[in-house]
């Protein structure tokens, strides 16, 4: 089969969406859906004074009990010191999300800013479609439009930066923001012209740093110690400590503290892993045109880009991307394996100006329409080709910070989607059925003592301790400790855990189901075998349809085999000379440093049929890259290819196999010398299948002619290629022998041929394939 469907791990750009709420709510609640299935809720919050002050009091004297109650239910708290406010109105927010029952309190920022605001929302610079839908009135779109002085409000809610729209008085993402003029390669290849722009940018975008926040020691500690199976633990050892088990208290507080410090060690280099991967920094090359400045080339820190800058790919300056960009000059190849796992380089070429104009950050995924466009943050660049005067690639920076698919992907890591196992629920489950236990024995023995006229002192040790009995105090110690011992095993094996409460639940897993075939399967592909289109058969088929009964005598019918045998001799080798050709040239391999580079199946059948690649060869105008047998007429090697293993087969392409005479009467005094590769459509793993567009170039007494045809060959799943081919070109035992094939664990790749007559080459320059 075609190979495994490419990566979707960079599909991971947030498109928020506004929900409107009912109208009595309009004001003092916002909900967003910020990923698939994520929606968060602003409230617009002010806290009260005075009960800020009731709530320090009650602290106080409860103890502290008063503070653990708040601090296990945070809402309960902000309603309690607090009231809603409309949004528009209010300095702070209370932020609510559909995965988590936690509530994250934020307080607004705010930053002078000299503008328009269709500078930062650009939906808003002329009347369009939205802004009738959302009955935005054409004073507004006005008033949106005019340099005027304000107050910037923004806020950070996972690492995610919201601006209030003065307009819809909503809070707003910025991360599929897109400038209007970014409309053609020229409107953009100058980057940003002034400084004044450059600040405004600065301040809607922040810094190109995607940095983590490390929480404090004093943090952690807290929020470990502070969950109620702890606190349980806590007063059970003041329990036993009033009753004498010293040394039962003294256990249990040990393992706490090792389960305590290890979970607290844990995160704290999880954290620290996470934040040294995401947080990257490195000196680049913008186009800056500034008044007081000749150059138009300015060197500043990764740090300092904002979208609109201009980036120069120059050789030997910039290795890893720091930013989302669009390649508007030049081409590159390069490593996305960080992102995506596959390590295969893929080659990114120029946008078009229709691209750029139609691109809507809003409604397209960048990452299926102009993939083979843009460069991901984190991504290496293998190699540069070059075309243009300036020696370098320009790139136009789109995105920023925790806005690039990398940032995207580090938030994924750092707020996942909370996973409620059935193990973790039968397990609160079981200990609330032994905490009712205990409650009913407290109240049988808080009766019993009374009837018979216990010590209140000894009534409440002794029914308190009968809790502590039923319901395990070591237990969260205990598990703890036994995660950590699992991960440390599993550390011996290279195996590394970025969430230690699902090591328990892993514990009970049966199956694992795995999608990426190449990943953790072994490398070492080889080609195997080849069938080809066989029509000698249907040749002599259609032969004796159309024989007649006079013709039906032993010579003539001698004749007829004799020249069926000399036609399916040149069929055989016109079909087996398509398949090596195919196998040649419909692919994407590029040669680094010496070395073909590229997907391990096409290196390989590459590799089988002993040809030399060249790219960028300039002896024909419009060629990307050249293919040519190692010898130009290598029977050895075609005697090779033709006695590969049908994998069992009936008829091998041995039985077709002619000798040096016979092949030299055929080719009479043509003979290839090239194939020159003109287009590439890539693999697309929706349609399971590539191709590319192919013209011969033949020597014919010492000249290098060039065929006026064009070729093109279809590589892809066997099924998909079937069905675009023609019905009588599909063999009649195709699915049979798929079907055996398949099931014998071979990876079957089917090719397809095709002919292309009076096409100019402006037209097949903007050929597109179809969908």
């Amino acid at each position: 089969m075609e190979a495994d469907d490419q990566h979707q791990t960079l599909n991971t750009t947030s498109h928020a969406r506004y929900i409107p709420l009912e109208s009595e709510e309009k004001n003092e609640k916002q909900k967003i859906l910020l990923h698939e299935d994520l929606i968060i809720t602003l409230n617009g919050y002010q806290q009260i004074p005075y009960r800020k002050f009731i709530y320090y009091v009650l602290c106080v004297i409860s103890f502290g009990i008063v503070f653990l109650i708040f601090h296990w239910f945070p809402k309960l708290k902000l309603k309690l010191l607090g009231e809603i406010i409309p949004i528009e109105d209010a300095s702070e927010l209370f932020i609510e999300n559909t995965w988590s029952s936690s509530v994250a309190h934020v307080k607004i920022k705010y930053n002078f800013y000299n503008g328009k605001i269709s500078d930062i929302f650009p939906k808003f610079s002329k009347i369009s479609e939205y802004t009738k839908q959302h009955n935005i009135t054409p004073s507004q779109i006005e008033n949106a439009n005019i340099e005027q002085q304000f107050y910037l409000r923004y806020f950070k809610y996972q690492y995610i930066r919201f601006i209030f729209n003065p307009i819809t008085s909503k809070y707003e993402q910025i991360s599929n923001w897109k400038d209007p003029n970014w409309t053609s390669i020229k409107s953009t290849i100058n980057g940003i012209e002034s400084n004044d722009l450059y600040n405004q940018r600065k301040q809607i975008f922040g810094s190109n740093v995607a940095q983590i926040q490390q929480k404090s020691t004093l943090s952690f500690l807290l929020d470990e110690v502070l969950h109620p199976f702890y606190i349980f633990q806590i007063f059970s050892i003041i329990l036993w400590c009033a009753e004498d088990y010293y040394y039962y208290a003294f256990c249990i507080f040990v393992m706490s503290v090792f389960s305590t410090y290890s979970t607290l060690k844990t995160s704290k280099e999880n954290l620290k892993k996470i934040s040294e991967m995401s947080k990257f920094t490195c000196p680049v090359v913008v186009v800056r045109k500034n008044e007081n400045e000749e150059s138009t080339f300015k060197h500043i820190d990764s740090s300092d880009l904002v979208p609109g800058d201009v980036l120069i790919i120059a050789p030997d300056e910039l290795e890893t991307f720091p930013c989302d960009a669009i390649l508007l000059k030049g081409d590159c190849i390069v490593n996305e394996s960080m992102l995506t796992g596959e390590s295969m380089p893929i080659t990114k070429i120029p946008i078009k100006d229709e691209e750029l104009k139609n691109l809507d950050f809003e409604k397209d995924d960048i990452v299926a329409k102009l993939g083979n466009c843009c460069f991901f943050a984190g991504t290496k660049i293998v190699r540069r080709n070059i075309k243009y005067e300036t020696k370098s690639a320009y790139a136009l920076v789109i995105r920023t910070g925790f806005n690039t698919a990398k940032g995207s992907l580090v938030r994924s890591m750092l707020f996942p989607k909370q996973n409620y196992f059935k193990f973790y629920r039968d397990s609160f489950n079981f200990i609330f059925v032994l905490f009712i236990i205990a409650l009913i024995g407290f109240c049988g023995s808080l009766f019993n003592f009374i009837k018979y006229g216990v010590p209140v002192s000894v009534i409440i040790i002794r029914a308190l301790d009968l809790i502590t009995i039923v319901v395990p105090p070591a237990l969260p110690a205990t598990m703890s400790i036994g995660t950590s011992f699992a991960i440390s095993k599993l550390k011996e094996l290279n195996i590394f855990c970025i969430s230690p409460n699902h090591v328990i639940v892993g514990g009970k897993l049966n199956l694992i189901c795995f999608d990426k075939t190449g990943t953790l399967t072994e490398n070492g592909l080889c080609v195997h075998g080849v069938h080809y289109l066989e029509q000698s058969k249907s040749l002599s088929l259609s032969k004796k349809e159309h024989e007649t009964p006079e013709e039906d005598d032993s010579e003539s019918q001698s004749e007829s085999e004799e020249e069926s045998e000399k036609i399916s001799l040149l069929i055989s080798k016109r079909y087996i000379d398509l398949l090596r050709f195919a196998m040649a040239t419909c692919h994407n391999l590029k040669v680094i440093n010496g070395k073909l580079i590229g997907d391990p199946l096409d290196v390989e059948m590459f590799k089988f049929i002993d040809w030399s690649i060249q790219e960028n060869d300039g002896s024909i105008d419009g060629l990307s890259t050249i293919v040519r047998p190692k010898n130009n007429i290598n029977f050895e090697k075609e005697k090779r290819m033709n006695e590969i293993d049908s994998v069992n087969s009936p008829q091998t392409l041995d039985q077709y196999s002619i000798d040096i005479e016979e092949n030299s009467r055929i080719a009479s005094s043509k003979h290839l010398f090239e194939l020159g590769i003109l287009r590439v459509f890539e693999f697309a793993s929706h349609l399971r299948r590539m191709s590319v567009i192919v013209r011969r170039m033949y020597s014919e007494e010492s000249n290098l002619t060039v065929s006026n045809s064009l070729e093109v060959f279809v590589k892809g799943a066997p099924e998909v290629i079937r069905d675009i081919c023609k019905n009588k070109t599909v063999p009649m035992d195709f699915n049979q022998k798929l079907h055996k094939l398949v099931n014998k664990g071979f990876r079957v790749i089917a090719v397809g041929y095709k002919t292309l007559e009076n096409v100019k080459f402006h037209k097949l320059m903007k050929m597109k394939r179809y969908y």
